[in-house]
């Protein structure tokens, strides 16, 4: 189920209505363990307040909210390196994490930061898995990320160089432990299609209000559409907001693939929950790529 979101601060009342809407409330209470998986391209030099990466301002506001709502269990901000020596530890340093998250005291010791690069890995297989499925290709994941309890993804509706498009499937790219992701790009969409079928985040958010157009995912322009689309699954979330970005879903491979892998029909847009019934703004973006 989709539930669309048009405020850009996000108060606590509006987070429970996303978390009861999309029947996640429970889960969420019960969890000893969650991982919030930001984007951080990029993140060692880039300004913070670029739309390159995930809006610090609203990872502050689900982790104070998460905090709020679940008093015992341990939260993880997640990334791992990127290509050019982006290494992860570097990215929260320069970001200033978890300090600019501005927890209490108190749930200080209830922050963590996991580096899926040097974390202790996970060998996942699965038959449906198009690239990871031979003697030489395995899937290693982080063990911590693997053994979560809840799980989100926050990422920004973004052109991309590659992928024409990128928005919560294609963060899961930033799970892969390799220091250097770029060999991976020749088959990327194989790629984001089996670690969306391995990771399978709880809450999926794609935030347009950080949303970037032309020569996307780093050196694009800055665009605020003024939405955010959240979602219990990767692929729903991203076939809504690819489309009311103007992109084509049936256009983006790793959408095709997950959509003949899971049965979804990539031509129905998802059924539109929002407690507030606002009105989505849709802005076009022309995807020259």
């Amino acid at each position: 189920m989709i539930y669309n979101n048009t405020t850009r601060e996000i108060s606590s009342r509006e987070w429970d209505d996303i978390f009861q809407t999309l029947n996640l409330q429970e889960k969420l209470n019960e969890a000893k363990t969650i991982v919030i998986k930001p984007n951080f391209a990029a993140g060692t030099y880039a300004d913070s307040q670029s739309h390159v990466m995930t809006d610090l301002a609203l990872l502050k506001s689900c982790t104070h909210y998460l905090l709020e709502k679940n008093h015992k269990a341990v939260i993880y901000i997640a990334e791992s390196d990127s290509t050019g020596y982006g290494f992860a530890y570097l990215k929260f340093e320069h970001l200033s994490l978890p300090q600019c998250l501005a927890v209490e005291e108190i749930n200080r010791q209830r922050i963590g930061l996991l580096d899926m690069t040097r974390d202790r890995l996970k060998l996942m297989e699965d038959t449906r898995y198009r690239w990871f499925k031979s003697v030489d290709r395995k899937l290693f994941l982080s063990e911590k990320l693997l053994n979560a309890d809840f799980i989100i993804s926050l990422s920004n509706l973004k052109s991309h160089a590659v992928t024409g498009y990128t928005g919560a499937c294609k963060n899961l790219f930033g799970c892969l432990p390799d220091f250097d992701k770029s060999h991976n790009h020749t088959h990327i969409h194989q790629i984001v299609h089996d670690l969306v079928l391995a990771v399978n985040p709880d809450l999926n958010i794609v935030d347009a209000f950080y949303g970037m157009e032309k020569n996307g995912p780093v050196q694009g322009v800055d665009v605020d559409t003024g939405y955010r689309v959240c979602s219990d699954s990767a692929l729903e979330a991203d076939i809504y907001a690819a489309a009311a970005a103007g992109f084509k879903p049936e256009k983006i491979k790793y959408l095709r693939l997950l959509c003949a892998t899971t049965g979804w029909n990539i031509n129905i847009r998802p059924k539109i929950s929002n407690a507030y019934k606002k009105p989505l703004y849709i802005h076009v973006v022309k995807n020259t790529l």
